[in-house]
């Protein structure tokens, strides 16, 4: 296992930046997920710690040591593609078996890595295969299985799940986590999909155009998004935004309405966002007199089975509100909606970035 550190990295391609000052520290046996919209730079940056890119500038090292000008297969990394990238004319044992073949290990080694890769795989019945003979999520652990047995110091996997249907990428999300927190070691995972980084990572960082927006837990990321980008990314559904002028007490929205907000929001001028979460929102019955509320009209209702999505003409925008009861309103239905001050977030209109609270000492 090896620590990694990232310092003031930038890549261009020609006249074109793809990554701009990264700055990132990977902790010994820790899972780190990059996330972001496609072309963001998350799958660059991860063939720039494996060697298969070099930096136009900045340092990659292990355990404090720079690797810059050490080849990929002097880095001793492991790297799980999308795409499998399995030898097709070779059994599971064979394509399990090449790269240590390669380094020339004795024979018994090899054999006790492709035992014990497949056992923990549940790969050991399908040893004498053809990739062409198994499902896409046995291919998968293959794929896996043959990154496990190099026993590397770390992990680099690049969207391995997103050639999968949706159920078997949820058990496959649930056998990667196992198999790292059995092996403990330095995990980096690309996607795309915010879902597979916040249930799978101790950490994450979140990229756009090539630009670190913030790296945090998934829990902090969802508490308190450093900046708009970041709130509308992660979180499903995504946050809903309101843009409006800052009026006594509250956010004013295009059309007239009042959103109320806490004490601790401060005082700040001028054109802020509030953010609101579909799930902090609730549907108040007819007559309700809690406080605060905002007024819409229902446009669509998305049944979902163990909940429904309804999206509501509010506040000169269309609200998405996760309602977990069973019946929900007809299209064209004026209802109310109730929200907590302090779940909001608010971000500065000019440069997108979060208002910080104000604390109350004592």
């Amino acid at each position: 296992m090896a620590s990694i550190d990232i310092v003031s990295l930038n890549k261009k391609f020609g006249d074109h930046r793809i990554l701009s000052n990264i700055n990132l520290s990977i902790a010994e046996g820790e899972f780190l997920a990059l996330v972001g919209p496609s072309g963001c730079g998350k799958s660059t940056l991860l063939r720039i710690i494996a060697g298969l890119e070099p930096v136009s500038s900045g340092v990659v090292a292990f355990d404090g040591e720079p690797i810059n000008s050490r080849p990929p297969q002097a880095r001793n990394v492991a790297m799980v593609f999308q795409s499998y990238a399995l030898y097709p004319h070779m059994r599971v044992r064979d394509n399990l078996a090449f790269g240590l073949r390669q380094r020339k290990l004795p024979r018994a080694e090899i054999e006790r890595r492709i035992l014990d890769a497949a056992r923990a795989l549940e790969l050991d019945r399908y040893l004498d295969r053809y990739p062409r003979e198994l499902s896409g999520g046995q291919r998968q652990r293959v794929a896996m299985g043959r990154a496990m047995v190099r026993e590397p110091v770390a992990f680099l996997l690049d969207e391995p799940l997103s050639n999968l249907d949706a159920q078997l990428r949820v058990s496959m999300r649930l056998e990667i986590r196992a198999q790292q927190e059995r092996l403990r070691v330095t995990t980096v995972y690309v996607t795309h999909d915010q879902v597979e980084a916040i249930t799978l990572a101790d950490r994450i960082a979140v990229l756009n155009a090539g630009e670190i927006m913030q790296v945090g837990t998934p829990l902090e990321l969802y508490d308190r998004p450093a900046n708009r980008f970041v709130a509308g990314f992660i979180g499903s559904p995504a946050m809903n935004f309101v843009t409006g002028t800052r009026s006594d007490g509250g956010v004013r929205a295009p059309d007239g309405t009042t959103i109320s907000l806490s004490p601790s929001h401060g005082h700040a001028e001028g054109e802020v966002i509030v953010g609101l979460r579909p799930e902090h929102l609730s549907l108040l019955p007819d007559g309700s007199a809690e406080t605060p509320t905002i007024d819409g009209v229902v446009r669509r209702v998305e049944q979902l089975g163990a909940e429904i999505e309804l999206y509501v003409e509010s506040c000169g925008t269309r609200l998405c509100l996760r309602h977990f009861g069973r019946e929900a309103p007809a299209n064209g239905t004026r209802v109310r909606l109730g929200y907590d001050t302090a779940r909001l977030h608010l971000f500065d209109g000019a440069t997108n970035r979060r208002i910080v609270e104000r604390t109350t000492a004592g």
